[in-house]
């Protein structure tokens, strides 16, 4: 059976190296490894040119991109690259998350034992502060719409789950059925497009979580404060539901974002969150996606 690892980077250098690190000592090595850098200036490129040359093991490839594309265009570049290659999973996620030891030893037993039918592997998200419970979900289809669900605690304690979508950090993918579902969406620039892959994944294959495979994901303390990258979450959810469910379901929404604006309006700190989640639904319902002209990274509300 036949592993790649796609990573994805930008200006995390030192979460990078320890990243690294994690999978040069799996005790099931990987049989390749693509590192896809979003166009870096902090040293990263010359560190990456330097690991190449060292000998762990496995196949090494670097695709250096000419612009920050966001998560969603780096994940895309890298497992289509993935797809010219012959293997049996592809296992993605970013530079920040860190893998215990045998993560692609599990993936691999585990894999081994699975029918066609499943497309997906996926593993616990350890965070600094606890679970990452957003990391693996199930989605229900009801009157008032689309919900979303983290998994219970007691699901962390059985063998395994079956899940509705994913996060691109600590999932491995069965090759044929990403050739079946097709790439993620690389114009979402950032947020939701792994959970809109893992969607489509959903909708023609089995998703299953092995809480025992364990990856340690070195997020910072969650940022509640109104930023740019938050219009990117309200947009991509909406296409998300837009792409994959009935249309009732995208306008149902809608009229969610639209009330919760009225609470925004109350308080004074949330009020530029009004504008943005106008701009989101404009932006759904035209299919505009890509870099906004409005919340570009770095920009002040």
């Amino acid at each position: 059976m036949k592993i790649i690892c796609v990573l994805v980077t930008y200006n995390r250098i030192d979460k990078l190296k320890t990243a690294l690190k994690s999978y040069v000592n799996q005790t099931t090595l990987p049989d390749k490894m693509i590192v896809v850098d979003n166009h870096s200036n902090d040293g990263t490129i010359e560190f990456l040119n330097e690991w190449c040359e060292i000998n762990h093991g496995f196949e090494k490839e670097l695709i250096f991109l000419p612009n920050n594309t966001g998560g969603s265009g780096g994940f895309y570049a890298g497992l289509k690259k993935a797809l010219e290659y012959d293997s049996d999973w592809i296992y993605i996620s970013d530079d920040d998350a860190y893998l215990d030891d045998d993560v692609i030893e599990k993936i691999k037993r585990y894999a081994t034992s699975t029918d066609d039918n499943v497309g997906a592997i996926c593993a616990t998200v350890k965070e600094n502060d606890g679970l990452g419970y957003y990391h693996r979900r199930v989605i229900k289809e009801g009157v008032l719409g689309i919900k979303e669900k983290n998994l219970p605690d007691t699901d962390y304690n059985r063998k395994c789950v079956e899940l509705s979508t994913y996060s691109f950090v600590g999932t491995a993918i069965r090759t044929s059925s990403l050739w079946n579902i097709g790439l993620p969406n690389k114009d979402f620039f950032l947020w939701y497009d792994d959970t809109e892959h893992g969607i489509r994944m959903g909708k023609r294959y089995k998703i299953l979580f092995y809480p025992d495979i364990i990856v340690k994901h070195d997020v910072d303390s969650a940022n509640t404060g109104v930023n740019w990258k938050k219009y990117y979450g309200y947009r991509n959810n909406l296409l998300s539901i837009k792409y994959n469910y009935n249309i009732r379901y995208f306008k149902n929404k809608i009229m969610m974002l639209r009330i919760s604006m009225l609470r925004d309006y109350l308080i004074p700190a949330r009020r530029p969150l009004i504008e943005m989640k106008k701009q989101a639904i404009k932006d759904a319902k035209n299919n505009k996606l890509g870099i906004s002209e409005v919340y570009y990274p770095g920009a002040k509300l």
